[in-house]
């Protein structure tokens, strides 16, 4: 004849199935959380607490300056030439045209610079 004690389940057994049990629950809420937290396959950025930081880009426009005018020198007094001018084709060198005050460009007979006759000289 069979007891009662033979049909139920003993204490050793369920001393060892109660931490089971709470293992397997621990694994499973780790699993979930862990999914939760897990990084968006699509982007490769993790889905929680993602936020975008708001910048505002403000165009700055500087003022336009007007070109610098450029100062030119005569090769034969180094003062500055304001206004029409002569110029050497062999180098650019440029000098005052005649009647200029303490200016003897009038009176070269090759170009200071490079020794191109003045008689080439170009108005410029």
């Amino acid at each position: 004849s069979q007891s009662s004690d033979d049909t139920s389940i003993g204490i050793g057994p369920r001393i060892i199935a109660i931490p089971v049990i709470f293992g397997l629950l621990l694994v499973i809420l780790l699993a979930v959380r862990m999914k939760r937290n897990a990084p968006d396959q699509s982007t490769g950025f993790m889905t929680e607490n993602l936020s975008m930081p708001q910048v505002k880009v403000t165009p700055q426009i500087s003022p336009i300056s007007p070109a610098p005018v450029t100062q030119v020198q005569c090769w034969a007094c180094r003062n500055l030439i304001i206004g029409k001018m002569k110029g050497c084709p062999g180098c650019g060198a440029r000098y005052h045209l005649q009647g200029i005050p303490g200016c003897n460009a009038s009176s070269l007979t090759t170009c200071n610079n490079c020794s191109t006759p003045s008689s080439n000289f170009l108005d410029a």
